[in-house]
């Protein structure tokens, strides 16, 4: 992660990836940071954007609840103090 800049630079491009439409890889660059630092705000945010998106496209119910159960529990981490 240290050699990618931090999580702050790579959770910044995961959300660019998101932001063009590149969920699937927004969301494991998302991931990969959190892994570094979980508590990490913008990689958490990516995350849920992410998560979101997929889930508005998800026509599968156990994809979608998998993709619930991940928006829950990003949700959770997020407004935890």
């Amino acid at each position: 992660m240290q050699l990618a800049g931090g999580a702050e630079a790579v959770s910044k491009r995961a959300a660019e990836l998101v932001e063009s439409g590149e969920l699937v890889r927004g969301l494991r660059l998302a991931d990969a940071a959190l892994a570094s630092d979980d508590k990490n705000k913008a990689a958490l945010a990516v995350r849920l954007k992410a998560l979101a998106g997929l889930r508005a496209k998800s026509r599968n119910s156990n994809e979608s609840g998998w993709l619930d159960y991940g928006l829950r529990t990003t949700r959770a981490a997020f407004e935890a103090k």
